[in-house]
């Protein structure tokens, strides 16, 4: 597959009806395997980006997955990291004994031996990152690699706004439906059925009132 077929591939999953965690996952896979990396991951910071936690998840044949063990890591353990995504727009190491001594000390025990990671930015704001891993041998990151991580760091960022935004209107048509709801018990009027109708009434609705 060529790179820009690669790319477009990936446009087309974040755009379909799956949802975020199936559409995560099949990323992850795809440029994990276009890549021939041993891991891909991609984590979510907290509001105040003080502690990140490993969302998604790609472990190649033969290699350990760690995202049971990177919940809730806090930034103040390894400052370097996110001081480089920051400053630097990435993190990218043939070597990793060549990074601080606090990202060494996080990667060496997950086997890994060379890494590149790219943040995540929601308009000019980090939410997390994703990366891959190579355990098997060091390895040189080239310009190719590192420009396509950068693309797809972006698509997942929009595919992540996406589903924030998604979830901000369900939370909203749900609570509103429950308060029609209400207001039908308490006056007799059937309000909420007219509501819930407009609400669905448009096929491209990508939304679900329950």
């Amino acid at each position: 597959m060529e790179r820009f077929a690669l790319i477009a591939e990936i446009a087309l999953i974040v755009i379909n009806k799956d949802n975020y965690e199936v559409q995560m996952n099949k990323v992850l896979k795809m440029i994990g395997e276009y890549f021939q990396v041993s891991r891909t991951y991609i984590f979510i910071d907290n509001d105040e980006n003080t502690v990140t936690r490993n969302m998604f998840e790609w472990c190649d044949k033969g290699i350990l997955s760690q995202i049971d063990n990177l919940q809730e890591v806090k930034y103040e353990s390894i400052p370097s990291w996110i001081n480089l995504l920051l400053t630097d727009g990435n993190v990218c190491a043939a070597d990793i004994n060549e990074l601080p001594n606090d990202i060494v000390a996080i990667l060496e025990p997950q086997g890994v031996r060379s890494v590149i990671a790219y943040p995540i930015l929601i308009g000019q704001k980090m939410k997390g990152f994703i990366g891959f891993d190579e355990c098997k041998s060091p390895r040189t990151w080239n310009e190719t690699t590192q420009k396509l991580l950068e693309i797809i760091s972006l698509i997942i960022g929009s595919a992540y706004e996406k589903n924030t935004f998604l979830n901000v209107l369900r939370i909203g048509e749900h609570d509103l439906i429950i308060l029609l709801r209400a207001h039908d018990l308490e006056h007799g009027s059937g309000i909420s059925k007219l509501v819930k109708s407009y609400l669905m009434r448009d096929g491209q609705r990508l939304l679900v009132i329950a």
